[in-house]
C-alpha cells in the first residue's frame, strides 16, 4: 500500500479552495492514495515559473486542451 504524502485535513482544505467537482475530487483522492503528491501531477505539466502544476489544475487543462482539439 502507498503512503499518503498529504494528511486528511489538508486534502479537504485543497479540494474546497479548489472549489473541486464530485469527480475532480474523485480522481485527487485516487492520486493521493497511490502516494502522490497533490502539488504534482501525471501529465508532467508546468506553470509559467517551471514548477509542477498541481493535480487539479493540470487536470482542467488537459480537459481544456482536449476540448479545443475536438
Amino acid at each position: 500500500m502507498a503512503v499518503m504524502q498529504h494528511g486528511h485535513q489538508e486534502i479537504l482544505a485543497y479540494l474546497e479552495q479548489q472549489q473541486a467537482s464530485a469527480e475532480e475530487q474523485r480522481q485527487a483522492w485516487n492520486w493521493v492514495h497511490q502516494g502522490e503528491n497533490l502539488f504534482d501531477n501525471p501529465w508532467f505539466l508546468y506553470d509559467g515559473s517551471g514548477q509542477p502544476m498541481d493535480f487539479i489544475s493540470a487536470m482542467r487543462t488537459i480537459y481544456e486542451l482536449r476540448n479545443e482539439n475536438l
